[in-house]
């Protein structure tokens, strides 16, 4: 009898204390009281979220597909490449960060309708970003003979991974702007227009031109990586004329 009054009691005070959780819930989320608003909530939040999500699978996707052809290639070319990998992590790891500060600043700015400070700090952010990525293209360019000897390898692997390093370093200066400006384009909300803009450079031009590279350059891994990369300068294209065009100054609500 005492266990079942003890089980009882145990049963009102749990049930009280979550009818308690869930009004202090509905008190300071109070849009959950309209369903209508969560519905707007919800869709807004898809329709942000999702072609990020998307395009960023996508993107690392084709990532693994490159990553392939270079493993079609030979020894010495896969093994300089992969002794690129650390700087290439670090040296995007430094310059991500334009690309984020972008988004949150020009997101400010949109937020409280001061499209011209948008449009200012946009071109004053991707001015700073190519003179970073210029500086450490410089220093990459320096730097690159003594790193690779780190590595106990052969003499060609190591001079292939140094031309590896220098291409990438210049093709540095064109990705960076790609990353700062979508994070500019990002900041409106319009994540849909960078889906379509990632998955075309990625898959109607990387992609192709990386298996082209690999048909025609066959082992020739730098050619193949200069070749691929000019999806870079498609996307920086079409990027900069969404730009300037200035429908991505918008405010989210």
């Amino acid at each position: 009898m005492g266990c079942t009054w003890g089980s009882a009691c145990y049963r009102f005070i749990h049930g009280t204390q979550c009818n308690h959780h869930c009004l202090l819930l509905l008190r300071y989320l109070p849009w959950l009281k309209q369903k209508e608003a969560v519905k707007i909530q919800l869709q807004s939040l898809v329709k942000i979220v999702v072609p990020l999500v998307v395009s960023d699978f996508l993107w690392s996707l084709g990532e693994n597909i490159y990553t392939m052809v270079y493993g079609h290639t030979n020894l010495i070319a896969s093994a300089a490449m992969t002794m690129t990998i650390p700087v290439v992590g670090l040296y995007m790891g430094l310059l991500m960060g334009f690309s984020q500060a972008a988004g949150i600043l020009i997101g400010r700015d949109l937020g409280l309708n001061q499209s011209h400070l948008a449009m200012s700090h946009s071109k004053t952010i991707l001015k700073m970003a190519f003179i970073g990525s210029l500086i450490l293209f410089a220093s990459l360019s320096l730097l690159a003979p003594l790193y690779v000897r780190i590595y106990h390898v052969d003499a060609n692997v190591q001079t292939l991974s140094i031309q590896l390093l220098w291409a990438f370093g210049l093709m540095s200066l064109v990705k960076v702007q790609n990353m700062v400006i979508g994070g500019v384009l990002r900041s409106g909300g319009h994540t849909g227009i960078l889906l379509i803009l990632n998955t075309f450079g990625t898959w109607a031009i990387g992609v192709p031109l990386a298996v082209a590279g690999l048909f025609f350059f066959k082992e020739n891994i730098l050619w193949i990586y200069l070749l691929l990369s000019q999806e870079e300068f498609v996307r920086l294209i079409l990027c900069y004329c969404l730009f300037f065009k200035k429908k991505w100054m918008t405010r989210l609500d």
